[in-house]
């Protein structure tokens, strides 16, 4: 493995500008007819259109979808390659493996270092951590967990930072944001994605000491001292009671975009583990080597029982309101008859399992009404965490969560290509290893958190300084007030792209961003397309218009846009009909952290036969176009929109005969030029060329509210990739976005879904011809006729097709049933939305 980090996102240097090349993919089935097709994900809901998939608690089922994409591996495996990604020069040439033992050797002295100069400190370290980890394995519900999980963690990081002498040889040094850990539960973590507010509360994040102070500063006076680091080692362990007569430890609400890894916390109602290890002497008197160790398996993600569980907990947190809500009408002066509810205002039950409530402190006799939130398997939980975090920007390569469950860790990584889970490791009993894990977060930089630095640059103020006396009791500390640093000021994101290869003065392109993003979905895995405004400047000058960058995570293997986009270029230089009417790209780069550079790191190549029988879909590849910016065809008049509309279909044709298939229409792909007052065919990624090789990945083809009904009729088939793309596939998804834009919402808003069998029912039924049918949208009135003629063009041929089966039923006619040709699907298209005469 090459010295390089295999998890930090740092890019290389600029190079010529060219289109991205697709990779070789020999492994293409000559059989494979198309694109594989996956459903059921937060990508699906968001390309469908499902209103607010990532706010609600209906779209965890979706989550689920995304996890059975999910990978395993041995948990010294992803330790070994967390350490090697802050290994020193020194290790440059070592193995991950050999590293881990060597750091691991070195964490298993530090526990046991009781002599020495930093005696002191290890031995008051030592107790602090008796003390956490007894007062952990002692609790009686999962909240009372918290605060000894944090305090012994973060008294493992202070020992690391005053003995990282220990280590110097073998690690980099502690990065200078310097983590901690800290209790987040009951407040909540909200962003806005898609215009809404997205608010989810993990039970434990990992903050920059920085970021906490910040919380803290917010909740309390301006005219108060910063706090000293022993005072903030005492509040982060602390839940914060939020309001009421009964309000402590009051902080603000952290932004997302502070949070640098979520920790889901569950207590189970038979511990073996904590049983186990009662028994035990916690600490023991020396912490045993252990060289290799027996490892707890990964997760269960069987999607029919996640989905069973969900369903059970959403039955049981009705079951607990209605109970709830039936003895407070009973006896006012009760609180919460189904748990024990805490000064927090959580409410949990007697196994110490807690359920999110209003951030309202306890009181008897209170009118306000409760809810109650369902208790969903831990592993969705996270994921829905990891939702709100790859989303926060378009600068997030990746999410680093973990998942504790009694006695064992999981560590959970989460990118665009899919999760990977490493297996359980009994933390307290193999605490030396969970020390080395500490070791390595603590010296993760940005980069190592998934932070692009060209795509949200941060600048992080001067760490503390390692101070051995954190450790000792007040009494013998030197209680050093660090003076308060002025709040950091965060710069425009500048993005700069290479000069194009033809240009003779090679001038590069510099993009800024503006901080107004126009389009994103928010899904977990898929390309998570995000748009947003920008200004450019070639060789210092600024580059007139409107423009937009998109950034986007398509699949490795597939042809890339660019190269799609200039060989429609190149079409339309002989065909006016598409000439004109293409997106106009200014410049391009592929970023160079892919999803394969960690999966290669933890031996997941594609070969693997793991990879063959977990993965569901390839490597993907961040990259960014910046183009003239478009208007959506939905906010066009009625003459716009028709013309737009006319356009495209020309375009579309010419593209067709020219070899290169769109494969994904939707109202969302088909746009208007504001400036030349012209339809434009958008958004190639899904495409694919008829002379080039595609994807056999399950990447999504076409947007399932506009899918050609023949497709969805052949669900199972599609899915497989055993369809083979036909004009008149394309052709009646533009039907379809015609009527969606012409339509009332009304009678198109039920389109919207993810599941193939019920758009292909819903919209049969919208084409059964009726005596009387419900006039137009009252803003594209003008176009109703326009909107009947496709109308009758869907109609009529689901008729013939129906008719044309019964009579094959009824040994009546042929077996192949014989439609219109593509010329003349096309112009019987173009003639049905011909501009009526004034």
């Amino acid at each position: 493995m090459s010295s390089e980090s295999v998890l930090s996102t740092e890019a290389a240097s600029p190079a010529p500008l060219v289109a991205p090349k697709t990779p070789s993919n020999p492994k293409v089935a000559s059989s494979l007819k198309s694109t594989p097709c996956a459903v059921s994900s937060t990508a699906t809901a968001a390309a469908s259109g499902v209103p607010r998939p990532a706010t609600r608690e209906d779209a965890m089922p979706f989550l689920v979808g995304d996890l059975q994409s999910t990978v395993d591996v041995c948990f010294d495996t992803i330790l070994g390659v967390l350490l090697k990604d802050v290994a020193h020069p020194s290790e440059a040439s070592t193995a991950p493996n050999e590293l881990l033992q060597k750091v691991l050797e070195r964490a298993t002295l530090l526990c046991n270092e009781t002599t020495g100069e930093q005696a002191g400190a290890a031995v008051a370290a030592r107790k602090l951590i008796a003390e956490g980890l007894s007062g952990y394995v002692n609790a009686t519900t999962e909240v009372a967990r918290y605060p000894p999980f944090v305090k012994l963690s973060n008294v493992v990081l202070d020992l690391l930072l005053s003995e990282q002498g220990e280590l110097e040889d073998l690690l980099r040094k502690p990065d200078p944001s310097s983590i901690l850990f800290h209790i987040n539960h009951p407040q909540e973590i909200s962003s806005i994605i898609n215009g809404d507010k997205i608010a989810r509360c993990p039970d434990i994040v990992i903050v920059t000491e920085a970021s906490a102070r910040a919380a803290f500063a917010a909740a309390g006076p301006k005219s108060a001292p910063p706090l000293s680091r022993l005072e903030l080692m005492t509040k982060v362990a602390k839940e914060t009671i939020l309001g009421g007569a009964r309000a402590s430890n009051q902080r603000g609400q952290f932004p997302v975009r502070a949070i640098l890894c979520n920790m889901e916390f569950k207590k189970t109602k038979t511990t073996t583990t904590t049983t186990t290890t009662k028994k035990k002497e916690i600490p023991p008197t020396l912490w045993p080597l252990r060289k290799a160790t027996k490892f707890s398996p990964p997760k269960v993600i069987v999607q029919d029982v996640l989905l069973a569980q969900m369903l059970e907990a959403d039955k049981q947190s009705e079951i607990e309101i209605s109970v709830s809500a039936t003895t407070n009408s009973d006896n006012p002066s009760t609180g919460v008859v189904s748990g024990v509810t805490s000064s927090t205002g959580d409410n949990r039950s007697s196994t110490g399992s807690k359920r999110k409530a209003p951030n309202v402190d306890s009181q008897a006799g209170s009118k306000k009404r409760r809810t109650s939130t369902p208790i969903y398997p831990a592993i969705v939980q996270s994921a829905s965490y990891a939702l709100e975090s790859i989303n926060r920007a378009a600068g997030v390569m990746k999410v680093i969560n973990m998942i504790v469950e009694d006695g064992t860790l999981w560590i959970w990584f989460y990118d665009r290509q899919g999760a990977i889970q490493s297996h359980g490791l009994n933390w307290i009993e193999d605490f030396p290893r969970f020390v080395t894990l500490l070791a390595a977060l603590q010296r993760f930089d940005r980069g190592n958190w998934g932070f692009h630095h060209e795509l949200e640059p941060y600048h992080a103020g001067p760490g503390p300084k390692p101070l051995a006396e954190n450790l000792l009791p007040a009494a013998e500390a030197d209680e050093l007030k660090p003076q308060p640093a002025p709040p950091p000021s965060k710069p425009p994101t500048i993005i700069r792209f290479p000069a194009k290869k033809d240009d003779p003065d090679q001038k590069e392109y510099v993009v800024t961003l503006v901080g107004s993003v126009i389009h994103e979905r928010a899904t977990l895995l898929g390309r998570a397309t995000r748009v947003e405004r920008v200004t450019v400047t070639r060789g210092g000058v600024p580059v007139p218009g409107k423009w937009v960058l998109k950034v986007a995570w398509p699949e490795s293997t597939r042809v890339s846009e660019v190269e799609i986009i200039n060989e429609a270029v190149k079409i339309g230089e002989t065909d006016e009909n598409v000439r004109g009417h293409l997106p106009e790209l200014l410049c391009w780069k592929d970023l160079e952290c892919t999803t394969a550079v960690i999966r290669e790191a933890l031996g997941l190549s594609e070969a693997s036969e793991e990879e063959k029988t977990q993965a569901h879909c390839g490597p993907r590849t961040p990259r960014l176009l910046v183009s003239k910016e478009l208007d959506g065809i939905e906010t066009l008049s009625s003459d716009e929109l028709l013309k737009a509309f006319r356009d495209v279909v020309d375009c579309h044709y010419g593209l067709w005969i020219g070899g290169i298939r769109h494969c994904d229409i939707s109202p969302g792909n088909l746009m208007w030029n504001p400036v030349k007052k012209s339809g434009v065919l958008n958004d190639y990624d899904l495409s694919r060329m008829k002379s080039a090789a595609h994807s056999r990945n399950l990447e999504r083809t076409g947007t399932i509210p506009f899918l050609s009904l023949d497709l969805l009729e052949n669900n199972t088939n599609l899915r497989k990739g055993n369809i083979e793309p036909i004009y008149k596939h394309d052709c009646d998804s533009l039907k379809w976005a015609f009527l969606y834009c012409v339509e009332r919402r009304s009678e198109v808003c039920t389109w919207l879904t993810t599941d193939m069998k019920t758009s292909f029912n819903v919209r049969t039924v919208y084409l059964i011809p009726r005596l009387v049918r419900p006039p137009f949208s009252s803003k594209h009135a003008k176009l109703s006729q326009q909107g009947k003629n496709v109308y009758w063009l869907l109609s009529q041929a689901q008729t013939a097709v129906i008719n044309h089966n019964q009579a094959f039923c009824m040994g009546q006619g042929p077996k192949e049933y014989v439609g219109a040709t593509d010329f003349e699907l096309y112009t019987a298209l173009k003639s049905s939305i011909e501009r009526l005469p004034a």
